[in-house]
């Protein structure tokens, strides 16, 4: 699978991202619930073996443990890890950030991400917790920052702070569960795309709304400005399907390397 550059940021990753959050909160999603650490953990291992190199994780979905262990046999440094954290103070962010070190057994995350911003002013309430990272990323701990949108003012905030290096956005054919139209949605995508942000897409089927037709899920994200997309799959079938669809409709995807 033809590796991205992720904006800006200097990474790159697989077009398609392994989501490990469908229905996820409370620190558990469908996929810790249905296939437990060694089930998600060899289900990671099958999206690596068939070109998957970016993981989508979060701590509200329960998913480090298994990524942990998947990293017993994938190599560390061929793979890019996503994670999420609803810590919201310096101290919160400090204590969050260890913590996320030692459960997925790594000394550096790739890219963090504050879970589900909604405020329009996001970005001044969280300055504490967003100079904790500027010193992560500078003694290596973190690759890039960012955030995900859950509102149409998270999301225009996050397309206007410029401390935000990846933009992780609801985006679906369906208009299912996003902070507003496709139409409405995906311009915004295109201008943190032009500034330089890494951008993927996430609620690809809705949340599972959209699973009646993951083709036209699938493919509809090949005209989405965005670098990569996530899909949460609790099979090995279901992650083949999708795979299949993608090596289909590949073409020339934005952002190509």
């Amino acid at each position: 699978m033809r590796r991205l550059a992720l904006g800006s940021t200097g990474i790159a990753v697989s077009r398609l991202s392994l989501g490990t959050g469908t229905d996820g909160w409370d620190f558990a999603s469908d996929q810790t619930r249905a296939l437990g650490t060694g089930g998600l953990a060899r289900l990671m291992q099958a999206a690596f073996d068939r070109g998957i190199d970016f993981f989508d994780l979060a701590d509200q979905y329960g998913s480090h443990p298994a990524m942990r262990e998947a990293l017993k046999t994938i190599p560390r440094d061929k793979v890019v890890i996503t994670t999420k954290t609803t810590a919201k103070t310096g101290p919160e962010m400090e204590k969050a950030l260890d913590r996320f070190l030692k459960e997925l057994g790594t000394d550096h995350i790739d890219i963090l991400l504050f879970h589900c911003v909604t405020d329009h002013d996001w970005g001044r309430r969280l300055r504490p917790a967003m100079d904790v990272l500027d010193r992560a990323k500078q003694k290596g701990k973190v690759r890039a920052v960012g955030a995900s949108e859950h509102s149409m003012a998270g999301l225009k905030a996050l397309a206007a702070e410029p401390w935000a290096d990846v933009a992780l956005v609801r985006a679906n054919f369906g208009g299912v569960n996003m902070a507003g139209k496709p139409e409405e949605v995906t311009p915004v995508m295109r201008g943190m795309m032009d500034a330089g942000k890494g951008v993927y897409g996430m609620k690809v089927l809705g949340g599972g709304e959209l699973k009646r037709d993951v083709r036209k899920a699938v493919e509809w994200h090949f005209s989405v400005p965005e670098h990569a997309f996530t899909v949460g799959f609790v099979s090995e079938r279901e992650l083949d399907e999708v795979i299949r669809i993608v090596g289909e409709k590949w073409g020339k995807p934005v952002g190509a390397a």
